[in-house]
């Protein structure tokens, strides 16, 4: 899928940074709630099919992924999704290195959607800041399951793009690793780019205000 085409150079980078903002900011909840640095990769933005982001996911692995919908200018499903095993680490840094492994198991699914209600709200909070605009975002939904069972085909009546910023989210003292994604329909991919277009005029130079 190369649905990078419908978006200009101009538009690209300007997606890269909101998506680098938003992350960067649930990057910083993330290492608040752990009390660990939290490393983020280059950003390489591609929008893929739910079979490329299942694929990239690897396949028929366990992930465990917390959902919110986010509506205003776009709509979008987000979703934090890291390997199940990756998220009861990440719960574990959370509640404190201490606590017995059958606690951590008991409250995991409770905890990780707490992770994914701060993280989600931190990124959209603060692309929210740099549009201007308002997203009403929806209570979280916390799944486990494989990939091509968790990442949905359609949306709606629509087919499911993901906008995935390529960016992993790695914990400085372990190995594990998560990542934020984006699921739009076509008609949510335009309310994407106006949005970005929205902005870039307002840092463009029309006639005469030289």
């Amino acid at each position: 899928m190369n649905n990078l085409e419908i978006l200009s150079p101009l538009e690209r980078d300007m997606l890269g940074e909101l998506l680098n903002v938003g992350i960067a900011s649930a990057a910083v909840s993330l290492s608040q709630i752990i009390k660990q640095e939290v490393k983020l990769s280059v950003p390489k933005i591609a929008f893929l099919s739910a079979e490329e982001m299942a694929e990239k996911l690897g396949g028929d692995c366990l992930i465990s992924s917390v959902s919110r919908h986010v509506s205003g200018p776009f709509e979008a499903q987000s979703m934090l999704l890291f390997p199940k095993k990756s998220s009861v680490e990440v719960v574990r840094k959370m509640l404190g290195e201490d606590v017995p492994l059958d606690m951590i198991n008991d409250v995991h699914q409770e905890a990780f959607i707490e992770i994914g209600n701060i993280m989600i709200q931190a990124c959209i909070d603060a692309i929210s800041e740099v549009l201007n605009v308002s997203f009403k975002v929806s209570p979280a939904d916390y799944q486990a399951a494989s990939p091509y069972k968790l990442i949905p085909m359609t949306i709606g009546s629509e087919q499911a793009v993901i906008l995935d910023a390529g960016i992993d989210f790695t914990l400085s003292n372990t190995a594990e690793k998560g990542a934020l994604v984006f699921l739009l329909g076509p008609i949510s991919l335009e309310g994407l780019k106006k949005s970005i277009n929205d902005i870039l005029s307002k840092f463009s130079t029309t006639p005469g205000e030289q």
